[in-house]
């Protein structure tokens, strides 16, 4: 009974770390002198997050946040040219 609990947590804690993302990157500016830093955490409380998530330690490739795919509609293929692609019902 043990093994089989055991056997289930370490198959439920592996099925749940398949989902998990990296953590994203983000620039920092210094109140100080305004230079900038690319950390994925505060470097401490001199700086201040300046701008949105990116994808690489660069800070050069944007990652697309929720709200952004959220907000996204995919495009409708029926919807997207002005002919229908059905035959005509109207009567002859």
């Amino acid at each position: 009974m043990k093994s089989k609990l055991a056997t289930l947590i370490i198959y439920l804690f592996f099925c749940t770390s398949a989902f998990a993302a990296p953590a994203s990157w983000y620039q920092w500016k210094s109140k100080l002198n305004n230079k900038r830093y690319c950390a994925q955490t505060s470097p401490g409380a001199g700086w201040e997050q300046d701008s949105d998530p990116y994808k690489d330690a660069h800070c050069s490739i944007p990652a697309v946040t929720r709200n952004e795919i959220a907000t996204t509609k995919p495009a409708h293929p029926m919807q997207s040219s002005g002919t229908s692609h059905f035959p005509s019902t109207s009567p002859p």
